[in-house]
């Protein structure tokens, strides 16, 4: 957008006379009335259809980092998820500037930093082994710590 200091420079240029500046200087505010000034942000949660698509990929792939990092250690998998929602919150957020996937970012990166700390433990009774062979029954006793015989 040209903005009045650049007129200003047109008229010293000689490129544009003084009422021709003023004229457009009085249009363009009467254009532009009713919409955001550039201090004002217009916020939209949807930009376009990409924006779902974008926040379900997100999803699958954050899904998909915490199912392969399960295996090592719930720890570990909430922090690979954090880590990754960090990063790609970086890119929609600054780059893309897309408010769907930021706000889902924003929310898996809380869960993943909350993690398996918040979760509350809940009293077993020995019900974690109680269907299983006796060798896996006594893998996840010690694993549990809370079951009995």
């Amino acid at each position: 957008m040209i903005e009045e200091r650049d007129l200003d420079a047109a008229v010293a240029a000689g490129v544009i006379d003084a009422p021709t500046r003023e004229r457009l200087v009085v249009f363009a505010r009467q254009l532009r009335r009713g919409t955001a000034c550039g201090d004002e942000e217009s916020f939209r949660l949807l930009t376009g259809f990409n924006d779902i698509f974008v926040a379900i990929a997100i999803g699958m792939l954050l899904l998909a980092i915490g199912a392969i990092a399960l295996p090592v250690s719930e720890l570990a998998s909430a922090v690979a998820v954090a880590a990754t929602s960090w990063a790609l919150a970086e890119y929609f957020t600054r780059q893309r500037r897309m408010a769907l996937p930021s706000v889902l970012l924003l929310l898996l990166g809380l869960a993943g930093c909350s993690g398996p700390a918040s979760r509350p433990s809940l009293p077993c009774a020995g019900l974690c082994a109680s269907r299983l062979a006796p060798q896996a029954r006594a893998q996840a006793r010690a694993r549990c710590g809370r079951c009995r015989d």
